[in-house]
């Protein structure tokens, strides 16, 4: 397993629209991702976004619990 920070994760959080973007870094790459949080019926509150690329693509699940 990687060690932490390796991923080299950047994010940022524009709170005034609860867009997201960021990066990290996963098989060597640079993969950029987009999203939004989101509260649900039960008042619960995540983030949710996709990273997509040529050869890969993937979900992106911030959850403060």
């Amino acid at each position: 397993m990687d060690a932490p920070g390796n991923d080299k994760l950047a994010m940022k959080i524009n709170a005034k629209n609860g867009l997201f973007s960021g990066s990290f870094v996963g098989d060597g790459r640079k993969r950029k991702f987009k999203g939004i949080f989101i509260q649900d019926s039960a008042g619960a509150q995540f983030g949710d976004a996709f990273f997509l690329g040529s050869d890969v693509a993937g979900r992106v699940v911030i959850d403060p619990q």
